[in-house]
């Protein structure tokens, strides 16, 4: 079980301009001050044959299947303590936390993922409107 550290920032986290979209929050997710991750689940969301899905239309399954879509306040808490995380998830691409989706300076929406790199845990962004981002084998999205 870890306990949840509130408060991300996007400015002090990713840059000048970034912000939250509040409308866009799982409030299930932010309601929550422990997690055990032993039960988050890392899904994709294609169906069938496909092979990708933009990030909105990802994001629109992931809120249609009622499963709760962890926010950035544990994605910081996992980034500031790495090794908490699962060693398992050392296997994915990108695990997105798609409960909290940012407005990029440019007007773009953006979530945030980790993901295991040359043997450190990486952070980055991706946008919402690109097609390529969700392979069924490796990028996921972390929910409970």
């Amino acid at each position: 079980m870890i306990t949840i550290t509130r408060g991300f920032n996007p400015t002090e986290f990713v840059g000048d301009g970034w912000s939250i979209i509040y409308e866009e929050t799982d409030h299930r997710s932010i309601a929550l001050t422990e997690l055990d991750l032993s039960k988050v689940e890392l899904v994709t969301m294609l169906k069938g044959n496909e092979t990708y899905i933009t990030g909105e239309e990802n994001l629109s399954r992931l809120k249609a299947s009622g499963k709760i879509r962890l926010d950035l306040d544990i994605f910081l808490t996992l980034w500031r303590n790495q090794s908490l995380i699962p060693e398992s998830w050392k296997r994915k691409r990108m695990i997105f936390f798609d409960g909290m989706v940012l407005w990029r300076p440019n007007g773009e929406r953006c979530i945030l993922g980790l993901h295991w790199s040359y043997g450190l845990w990486c952070w980055g962004f991706h946008r919402l409107d690109c097609d390529d981002h969700r392979d069924a084998r490796y990028q996921v999205s972390a929910v409970l």
